[in-house]
């Protein structure tokens, strides 16, 4: 059995006893799963390598810590719309699971209260969406987290309150970025730096200037780019309008 889905905390227990190779384990949205469950397939499945648990509100953060310290072959990694995720989880599981490549707690609620946490530096993950995580409210932590890992090429952080610390972070360490959500922050620098990226997504960005996107690779695919918020450009295409009448 490689993969199962949508069961409660006691079909969990009777599986965690009844197979030994599981590798695969996708909860995505099943509402009856607890601590006690996901407690019983970690810890009978040390060798799990891909783990989604998104949507699964009675998770809390005493899971991640037990993710962290049992299972170290996990390479991919789905907790969105976690409710209770803090700085030490987040680190706990990005220092302690050696070949995790994808890691996503999108919309996820928590609080950081350290923002001095060491990250090891990783050369094997490439995917991360923190898209909206609740939890970086403080620029420190996510920057600790994009130096230590230079080989990125999956990035979503749009929806986050994040300044310039951050996006020179990027532009300086993450080099192979092929994809880039930023929702909201100054991208030239980065589109400069990162010679490897492929798209850039602007939805809800504004003000950016014609200047700004007339400095982007043009090779760099756009996605949700509205023109009605770029400063210059409707100015610019209403000159060119009057001079050609």
């Amino acid at each position: 059995m490689s993969q199962i889905e949508g069961f409660s905390d006691i079909a969990l227990s009777i599986i965690a006893e009844s197979y030994s190779n599981l590798k695969y384990l996708n909860l995505w949205d099943a509402q009856a799963i607890t601590d006690k469950g996901l407690h019983a397939i970690i810890c009978s499945y040390c060798k799990l390598e891909y783990l989604n648990i998104s949507f699964c509100r009675n998770i809390t953060n005493k899971s991640l810590f037990e993710i962290a310290e049992i299972c170290h072959d996990i390479q991919e990694f789905y907790f969105a719309k976690a409710r209770w995720i803090t700085d030490k989880s987040i680190s706990c599981i990005l220092n302690s699971c050696p070949n995790l490549q994808k890691f996503d707690i999108l919309y996820s609620k928590g609080d950081v209260k350290n923002t001095n946490t060491s990250m090891r530096r990783c050369f094997k993950i490439e995917y991360l969406d923190f898209s909206g995580a609740m939890a970086f409210h403080n620029d420190a932590l996510i920057v600790a987290i994009i130096r230590a890992f230079p080989n990125l090429r999956y990035l979503e952080i749009g929806h986050n309150d994040i300044g310039n610390e951050v996006t020179e972070a990027l532009a300086y360490t993450c080099h192979k970025l092929e994809y880039l959500d930023l929702g909201g922050c100054d991208f030239v620098k980065i589109a400069h730096s990162c010679l490897n990226l492929k798209i850039l997504n602007l939805e809800r960005y504004e003000n950016i200037s014609k200047k700004a996107m007339d400095q982007l690779n043009p090779n760099i695919h756009i996605e949700n780019f509205d023109e009605d918020y770029c400063s210059g450009l409707k100015s610019s295409s209403s000159e060119t309008e009057s001079e050609s009448s």
